[in-house]
């Protein structure tokens, strides 16, 4: 369901703008008022079950200390505490959803919708999404083409009982009812299902390593070098959907010439 927002913005405390990374923190509008959360996770790798929150945020501690080295006292400091925030916020506040079309942005904006359902948010929840030209990022807009995606194009209010729903059977790993849910959101949704899609392509079946490592090795066999710096950039070019970090593909890299692959 499409809506044309209008902005009764005289209550900060009532509107809440979830970020999807620092980088948007740093170059968001000082004109826009409300309160301010980032999502610090990257939800497109690693586990997504836990029978409770505190099972979740520790699974996902324990995972990115043994994959990338970070700290669990830094993600429970920089990660677990925007979370708590966005479950203390005013349960009919208005809720913005700064997050792009790639499957890093979109395992995260659905993590967050759930946290919303489930802290007991009743109010409108909106995305905002980045201009048709640049699906995959808000980086390249300036102030006023950010102001742009927020007053002047009409914004998707969000179903957020079935995104919710959609990121519980995922992290169950039950994909076939992940996948449905997916499937019986209206057309709008489009770049959710083309994420989840992206995601399910991520895990390995039938003696393939998932879409993004098979991209890299083709990629490594095209340009006939395996430099990162390369190798990254032709990823970025040819699987945009997925937007990866540098840290993620690297990683993907070191797995495939850990198994000879490359």
């Amino acid at each position: 369901m499409m809506l044309e927002h209008q902005l009764p913005l005289s209550d900060n405390k009532k509107i809440v703008h979830v970020l999807n990374g620092d980088a948007l923190l740093e170059r968001f509008p000082t004109t826009i008022p409300g309160l301010r959360i980032v999502a610090r996770e990257a939800l497109a790798e690693g586990p997504l079950g836990g029978n409770t929150l505190k099972a979740f945020f520790d699974g996902r501690a324990t995972y990115l200390n043994d994959k990338y080295g970070a700290p669990s006292s830094f993600y429970y400091q920089q990660t677990v505490t925007e979370f708590q925030r966005l479950q203390g916020i005013d349960k009919d506040a208005q809720v913005f959803l700064w997050f792009e079309d790639d499957v890093f942005c979109q395992l995260n904006c659905w993590f967050v919708t759930y946290l919303l359902v489930h802290s007991g948010h009743s109010g409108s929840c909106f995305v905002v999404r980045p201009p048709n030209h640049t699906p995959y990022s808000f980086g390249s807009l300036d102030e006023s083409a950010l102001l742009n995606c927020f007053h002047n194009k009409p914004l998707l209010l969000l179903d957020t009982i079935q995104v919710a729903q959609l990121w519980q059977k995922l992290s169950i790993g039950d994909f076939d009812a992940a996948t449905q849910c997916a499937a019986i959101l209206p057309k709008e949704y489009h770049f959710l299902q083309s994420a989840l899609k992206a995601y399910l392509e991520a895990f390995p079946g039938k003696g393939q390593p998932g879409r993004p490592k098979s991209a890299l090795i083709r990629i490594v066999a095209d340009l006939k070098t395996s430099d990162f710096s390369s190798v990254f950039r032709e990823f970025s070019n040819r699987e945009p959907i997925y937007g990866y970090s540098d840290l993620q593909v690297m990683r993907l890299l070191d797995e495939l010439k850990a198994d000879a692959l490359i």
